[in-house]
């Protein structure tokens, strides 16, 4: 099995609420967006969109 690597990275939803996630590298949009909603007890039951461009339109997020 490949050696996979891991990512470190905040998550937070207000100043003093946020939360230091570790994901593997490896791992598909939807994990991804599965390990961020769990520390902070959603429910995962909203569609979800990763974009770079967090003022302004998100839409016009380059697609990477």
């Amino acid at each position: 099995m490949a050696k996979s690597d891991t990512l470190v990275f905040r998550a937070s939803l207000a100043s003093k609420l946020c939360r230091t996630i570790e994901i593997a590298e490896s791992d598909s949009p939807y994990a991804i967006a599965e390990t961020i909603v769990r520390p902070f007890d959603f429910d995962f039951d909203h569609a979800f969109g990763f974009y770079s461009k967090i003022k302004g339109n998100i839409y016009d997020s380059p697609v990477r």
